[in-house]
């Protein structure tokens, strides 16, 4: 296969995260109708990637770091900067230090991207195959929130 279909994934991954910076100044520029639509294009984009990843049968740590930080952007960072200009009334001309909680969803959103991407798998570290911090607390503490993997995923 030629390197334009591989990274075809990659490419509506990054046209995803587009839409979302898109729709953050949208946003910020009072026009939430047309931060929607670009919105809508993230999501249509995040859908096709993985879906053509996985009939392609290709895979790439960069697609999933780029994959996770696209959607921290397109559904974590645009909900919330929505969220904080419906609690400020639209008012872009200062901060309201009362709606800045709304943040707190971008922030959570991107720690469960993060723990999705780390935790809890077995890697190569230094030619030997460890597990992650994650995944030795579950180990010493019994079964939480992350994998049970057993085998490595990944050899560097």
């Amino acid at each position: 296969m030629n390197s334009a279909v591989i990274n075809l994934p990659n490419l509506l991954t990054l046209t995803n995260l587009f839409c979302g910076c898109c729709a953050v100044l949208f946003l910020l520029n009072a026009q939430p109708e047309t931060a929607a639509w670009f919105t809508l294009a993230s999501f249509v984009c995040d859908y096709l990637d993985g879906m053509i990843a996985r009939a392609m049968k290709i895979s790439s740590l960069l697609g999933k770091e780029l994959d996770s930080l696209a959607d921290v952007v397109s559904f974590g960072v645009v909900p919330g900067t929505m969220i904080y200009l419906l609690l400020s009334g639209f008012d872009t001309q200062q901060i309201h230090t009362y709606a800045l909680p709304a943040f707190i969803l971008s922030a959570f959103s991107g720690l469960r991207l993060a723990k999705f991407n780390w935790g809890g798998f077995m890697v190569w570290v230094s030619g030997f195959c460890r597990r992650t911090i994650p995944s030795d607390m579950e180990h010493d503490r019994g079964p939480g929130l992350t994998s049970r993997e057993t085998t490595c995923r990944h050899r560097q």
